[in-house]
């Protein structure tokens, strides 16, 4: 039996590094050995474990919306649209008018 990282007994493992805006924030991810040794795997040379997860984050959400456009086109409920149209719409009617720069 191994120690998490709060020097508990148990099969847990991992620090992970998040970063948010200039603050360097340490979040714990509690993984079991298995997970922990699949995740080591995928990480490439000079890679950080941030680094890896954003990048499967990124392909999950990638893969999410993949399927979903194909849920649409398989059960056909989609509605046909212009985009030239709606990109006339939003020249001419922005949703965010620029702010008013105080009479720069």
């Amino acid at each position: 039996m191994q120690c998490n990282p709060d020097g508990e007994e148990g099969d847990v493992r991992g620090y992970f590094i998040m970063m948010s805006g200039n603050d360097r924030k340490i979040k714990r991810i509690p993984v079991n050995e298995t997970t922990w040794k699949n995740l080591h795997q995928l990480k490439e040379a000079g890679q950080s474990y941030d680094e890896l997860l954003a990048g499967m984050i990124k392909r999950e959400h990638d893969w999410r919306d993949w399927k979903m456009i194909a849920e649409i086109d398989r059960t056909g409920e989609f509605v046909a649209f212009d985009p030239d149209e709606i990109l006339r719409e939003e020249t001419e009617h922005p949703k965010h008018a620029p702010r008013d720069s105080g009479g720069e």
